[in-house]
């Protein structure tokens, strides 16, 4: 049977809860905010 559902490749930012440090959050697509790392270009079927 196959499946009608398509993946996306759209990217959503996301938290990346293992970088604990803002000198560890580094990366030209990584930004500190909140105590949190976030990654811009993450791709959810990840």
């Amino acid at each position: 049977m196959a499946s009608s559902a398509q993946p996306t490749q759209s990217q959503h930012p996301t938290a990346l809860p293992w970088i604990k440090t803002e000198s560890d959050c580094v990366g030209k697509t990584r930004r500190w905010k909140e105590n949190l790392c976030f990654e811009a270009n993450h791709n959810p079927m990840f």
